[in-house]
């Protein structure tokens, strides 16, 4: 609830100085649109921004769903194999220094122009910051979890799942929240190269005509979905760490 008061009073803050500015500079509508007009824009090209929205909504939950999926895979192969653990923590610091924008080419390579490719390009991103934060809470468990379950005989498995698992879903959890709130920036760079829907192929459309009413309304409707996924996430937190006070 704080932040939702939080947000709506610097979104108020934002566009009041926004309606401000345009008044005061008389900026011309392709420069800096007033909000009415984004407003406008946004009423008469809803069927517009609904499909290419949908399309981006599909991308988004479909690579947060693939990166949660190769996260598992990773922390299984970690968990299994100890000696790969620091290894595949190294590789995977190494592989997230490589901007977004240059894998993007390769995977338009290997997976051509569509939608599985930006599908894979979201997940891969969503990847790096799940199981990075994954892999430190299971570095970070207590050794005496440990020790309890070799008195009790514990196998390896169940360990994992009785013990270790539960551990890390605050890891998971903060993971999630920055994977989440990244994705939608992360279509946009996968939209701009090579693709005919999408919020962000649009941001590239109405940006080359000047249309910087239906530019904003795109961006718009970006914020607003990390400000969804964020809160789902909040949601998500509460449900599953309820034992927590913080959550």
């Amino acid at each position: 609830m704080r932040l939702n008061l939080k947000v709506s009073i610097y979104l108020i803050c934002l566009l009041s100085a926004w309606v401000v500015l345009c008044s005061l500079l008389a900026m011309p509508a392709y420069i800096l649109p007033h909000p009415l007009d984004v407003a406008s824009s946004i009423i008469k090209n809803s069927n517009l921004l609904a499909w290419h929205g949908f399309v981006s909504l599909l991308e988004i939950v479909s690579g947060l769903l693939v990166g949660i999926l190769l996260a598992g895979v990773m922390i299984f192969i970690a968990e299994r194999v100890p000696r790969l653990r620091t290894t595949l923590f190294s590789s995977l610091i190494s592989l997230q220094t490589v901007p977004i924008f240059a894998i993007i080419p390769l995977f338009l390579l290997w997976f051509g122009h569509g939608l599985i490719t930006k599908i894979l390009i979201v997940g891969l991103s969503s990847f790096f910051p799940i199981t990075a934060n994954m892999m430190q809470g299971l570095e970070r468990c207590p050794e005496g979890y440990r020790d309890m379950a070799r008195l009790m005989k514990s196998t390896p498995g169940r360990f994992f799942f009785k013990v270790k698992l539960p551990y890390t879903l605050p890891y998971l959890v903060a993971g999630f929240r920055i994977a989440a709130v990244h994705a939608p920036v992360t279509v946009i760079a996968a939209d701009w190269i090579g693709a005919t829907h999408g919020l962000g192929y649009l941001v590239m459309l109405s940006s080359g005509r000047l249309q910087l009413d239906l530019m904003f309304s795109c961006i718009f409707i970006l914020i607003g979905y990390s400000l969804l996924f964020h809160q789902l996430v909040c949601w998500l937190q509460r449900k599953i760490l309820f034992w927590r006070s913080d959550s």
